[in-house]
């Protein structure tokens, strides 16, 4: 799927041939009919001009429709394509979609995956859509075929199909942020980046003039990271990074323990993961080095990471990060600690769920088990991860009954429940996945196609809905029987029946599925996993679903190395304005297969002959320690995404404050919602879609982190005053005014620019404002001795 694009552009005309299908098929899409399915242009739908193509399977006993292919010479090995099509779904009981398949210069099937636009769900939304893929073409390529499909029954309408190559700003993903701020002309060259910053070996120097200080912004119970970029003209050996107290006006400390420092280390990419990758050498693990080198005329980037605990007072703290060479200091860098006076939850708000292998990570850590899992356990709690995959049950079957030993289930969900305060994790049996029901696995010995098969899983499910009960962990571990059931699957019925018995058994009991919501699985699954992909997930289903009670998640599988790193941190945003409980983020942690210092792409599986590699950093965002044994070596895309999910605790604070000061005021219905309003109205100033585009500005980024943490501060505060703007903030506006309407507590005087506005019995006021000083409307209220103002910018 496309992800954003802010750094790209579509070049060249429509390489397809009669793509809105105006004239007739033959003039470019081959026509193949199956029998008993309708093919051909419909007049009574279209997205533009006056036909699109319509493909109808009226009965389930068709095999369905595999055709109209179009020919093309392909582009240049590598180069970056976009394949994008409007489609309208009716009824939809299968799969339908577009293909585009890779053939060599005989005319062969190249043994890669085919780029696939594909859709599978049935009761779609039957409005008009644009659907679109990006993919690379592979060494070898002369031709590619596009194919429209619709495997199943059901009508789809596709119009205005397009494939175009992309062009990535490569030069722009290299340069430094526009917040880095050069430290140190001299040599040694010291200068600042954010966290969110790739900063690749020959990335620029800042121009400005050298600043006197590193400013640093936090909450309490947070950990801030930023980058010291280190560039000497000659090699400097045995380097080592040290931290002073930092002490506040009122006398005040942070520990310098409180700090800490990792050496960015690179890995090379030689593939490109998506179109504004970059290759050669990309930043990425985060190597815990007491001592280190730097390498001569580059970039050698230092992560330093500020962990604020609960109990700091709020202040501006002041201290030094001091620059040592063979024991001698280089340079003494000011660096000034603002921590605001709230603190972070301890337990995120949003359902977190990574895996790591043990059984791979044993590979490069020979300690006993106890110690490798604690060490992992720490890691993912650390970033606020906290929910885990299967633990299994152990079971025996004696006669006719079965039986059940919990001791050692019992240790590890105590250990991750109450040791690590996990909030969820997920338990066994385990039964199959998206290769369906003819590859399910057995379970206590058992074919879960076998007539025994229902009475052992009817006890099994019974005695740990009453085991978990009195433990009282019943709705914090959930039963994961299936992970993505096919829907076109001719073992379906079967995977469902399967839930049906859990149910019937077990009617408490939680079942955790990885699909998205459909119909024939509302009565059986309870937290549902949704990919997050503009084809499958459906906003509305999402509000259906939890209006039922049940938790919605997401997953996504793409945390690639070569990739900006902001996007990383804006998943949590993301998730925030999906409204969705939780995110599956990621699959794997730890899937090395090989070292992935060495290499970052990893082997997946081989199936027909054919090898599948994965991009580069998927399912790896630790490393393994390089010690050889000991605690995994954390990545920047792993510690970026954990920053996220502290600004979603930000947006957290931020609903609960505002909620609280709502009851204070007098009701209206303009300001309700106020809460998740204003959350969303923040939002939207980075990302206005969130599947198509988002701004990647960090310093915009954290000037906005800046305040949403003031408005948390004062929200508060007396006057108690709401505001909303038409149009909403942070949108361009061309209108000479911008309309401000509001409500403040009774009495309340409200002044917009300096100029006093009328204000109601029930502190209602309205009134228009033209824009002052950096673009923004400035709000003052006004009661007794309290005054506050409240900015909004355009």
């Amino acid at each position: 799927m496309n992800v954003c694009g802010c750094a790209a552009t579509i070049t060249g005309a429509n390489r397809l041939k009669n793509s809105d299908f105006e004239s007739q098929l033959h003039e470019g899409w081959s026509l193949q009919v199956e029998h008993g399915v309708l093919v051909g242009r419909d007049s009574r739908f279209a997205t533009s001009g006056k036909y699109s193509l319509q493909i109808h399977n009226p009965s389930p006993s068709n095999e369905g429709y595999y055709g109209c292919n179009q020919a093309m010479v392909a582009p240049k090995a590598g180069t970056w394509a976009r394949l994008e099509a409007t489609m309208k779904i009716k009824d939809l009981n299968g799969r339908a979609g577009i293909d585009i398949h890779f053939l060599d210069s005989t005319g062969k099937r190249l043994p890669v995956y085919d780029a696939s636009l594909i859709i599978e769900e049935s009761n779609l939304s039957e409005d008009w859509t644009t659907y679109s893929v990006d993919f690379p073409t592979p060494k070898g390529t002369e031709t590619l075929i596009i194919a429209a499909f619709l495997k199943g029954q059901g009508s789809v309408w596709i119009d205005d199909a397009s494939l175009a190559i992309i062009k990535a700003d490569e030069k722009a993903a290299t340069y430094p942020t526009s917040g880095a701020m050069l430290l140190r002309k001299k040599d040694p060259t010291i200068w600042f980046d954010f966290a969110e910053s790739k900063v690749f070996r020959d990335t620029p120097v800042p121009e400005n003039e050298p600043t006197d200080k590193i400013t640093l912004e936090t909450a309490r119970n947070e950990r801030e990271a930023f980058q010291l970029v280190i560039r000497p003209q000659a090699e400097m050996k045995n380097c080592s990074i040290e931290f002073t107290e930092f002490v506040s006006n009122n006398a005040t400390k942070i520990s310098k323990n409180a700090l800490s420092f990792s050496v960015v280390g690179y890995v090379n990419i030689t593939e490109k993961s998506t179109y504004d990758g970059v290759i050669g050498l990309n930043p990425d693990y985060l190597a815990p080095h007491e001592r280190f080198d730097c390498i001569e005329g580059k970039n050698n980037p230092i992560w330093i990471m500020a962990s604020v605990s609960e109990n700091v007072e709020g202040g501006i703290y002041s201290g030094h990060v001091i620059l040592k060479a063979k024991g001698k200091i280089v340079a003494r860098i000011p660096l000034e600690i603002t921590v605001w006076d709230f603190a972070l939850p301890q337990r995120t708000h949003l359902l977190v769920r990574s895996n790591f292998w043990f059984s791979l990570v044993r590979k490069f850590d020979n300690r006993k088990a106890n110690q490798i899992l604690d060490d992992y356990y720490r890691n993912l709690a650390h970033h606020r991860v906290n929910a885990f995959a299967n633990i299994d049950i152990k079971t025996e079957i004696v006669g006719e009954s079965l039986i059940c030993v919990f001791a050692d289930f019992d240790h590890k969900a105590s250990r991750l429940l109450n040791t690590h305060e996990f909030t969820a994790i997920t338990v066994g049996p385990f039964l199959g996945d998206a290769s369906g029901w003819e590859y399910r696995r057995t379970w206590s010995g058992l074919d879960p196609a076998s007539p025994r098969f229902e009475n052992f899983l009817s006890q099994y499910c019974k005695k740990l809905e009453n085991h978990l009960e009195s433990k009282g962990w019943l709705n914090r571990c959930w039963l994961q029987y299936w992970d993505e059931p096919p829907l076109h699957d001719p073992g379906l019925e079967n995977i469902l029946e399967i839930g049906r018995i859990i149910k019937k058994s077990a009617p408490h009991l939680k079942i955790y599925m990885t699909k998205w919501p459909i119909p024939e699985l509302y009565d059986i699954v309870d937290i549902w996993c949704i990919p997050f992909t503009r084809i499958r997930f459906r906003q509305n289903r999402v509000t259906a679903r939890k209006k039922e009670k049940e938790i919605v998640c997401v997953y996504h599988n793409d945390p690639y190395i070569d990739t900006p790193l902001i996007d990383k941190r804006l998943y949590a945003w993301r998730y925030r304005i999906a409204n969705i409980d939780g995110a599956y983020a990621w699959w794997n942690l730890t899937f090395w297969q090989t070292d992935p210092y060495i290499n970052p792409h990893m082997l997946e599986e081989k199936w027909s002959g054919r090898s599948s590699y994965l991009k580069a950093g998927d399912g790896v965002l630790l490393y393994p320690n390089p010690q050889g044994s000991g605690a995994p070596v954390n990545s920047l895309r792993w510690e970026v995404f954990t920053q996220g999910l502290e600004d979603y605790e930000y947006f957290w604070l931020l609903e609960q404050r505002i909620n609280t000061v709502r009851t204070r005021l007098e009701s209206d219905k303009e300001f309700t919602n106020y809460a998740s309003y204003r959350v969303k109205e923040i939002i939207a100033q980075v990302i206005e879609d969130y599947f198509d585009t988002w701004n990647r500005d960090v310093d915009y980024l954290y000037a906005l982190r800046r305040r949403i943490a003031n408005e948390i501060l004062i929200v508060q505060e007396r006057p108690l005053v709401f505001i909303k703007t038409d149009p909403p903030e942070g949108q361009a506006t061309k209108h000479k005014k911008i309309k401000v309407y509001g409500i403040a507590e009774k009495g309340t005087k409200i002044s917009i620019n300096g100029e006093a506005v009328l204000v109601g019995i029930n502190g209602s006021f309205s009134s228009e404002a033209h824009l002052i000083e950096d673009r923004c409307i400035q709000v003052t209220a006004e009661l007794h001795k309290f005054r506050k103002t409240v900015k909004r910018f355009f």
